[in-house]
């Protein structure tokens, strides 16, 4: 049984086998990231419900890094905020 060759946009696959139980490596272009890594791996599986084979880890896309970092600042500064907030309702009712 085997996988279909995964297409992946901004990015490329290293690995011909394609069969069940195979490993491919994902590696995306430069300025992308995969799952917030350069280089992920996915598996050729087969679900007790479904006989297809596929790949885990779907979806294998490969987006720019920006993205990442934007979304890691913008948890960081809510975080931050919060902390503010909070020590100053804490010297408020003080």
């Amino acid at each position: 049984m085997k996988c279909p060759k995964p297409n992946i946009t901004n990015g490329m696959v290293r690995g011909n086998l394609l069969t069940y139980g195979s490993v491919v490596e994902i590696v995306c272009n430069v300025g992308y990231q995969y799952n917030g890594e350069t280089t992920g791996k996915s598996e050729c599986v087969i679900n007790e419900t479904d006989t297809n084979p596929h790949w885990s880890g779907n979806p294998h896309t490969c987006e720019r890094m920006f993205q990442y970092l934007c979304q890691f600042f913008f948890k960081e500064a809510i975080a931050i905020g919060n902390l503010y907030l909070l020590a100053f309702l804490k010297q408020k009712h003080s």
